[in-house]
């Protein structure tokens, strides 16, 4: 004997709630890897900075 058909109005009110939890967690992946690119760039930056100041303080001339 064949299983019947589901619901199909029980399968879309599944579907619903599962389908938003897929979004919000797209959502919150896509913010985590927009957090990350931004602790790079501010990481790039901090480096840049270092380096410049480094460079300027290479090139004082030094007083005995």
């Amino acid at each position: 004997m064949a299983a019947p058909d589901p619901d199909p109005d029980l399968t879309e009110a599944a579907d619903g709630p599962a389908t938003a939890l897929d979004e919000a967690a797209t959502a919150l992946d896509e913010a985590a890897t927009a957090l990350d690119e931004a602790a790079t760039a501010l990481d790039e930056a901090a480096t840049a900075g270092a380096s410049a100041v480094n460079w300027h303080l290479t090139a004082l001339p030094v007083r005995l």
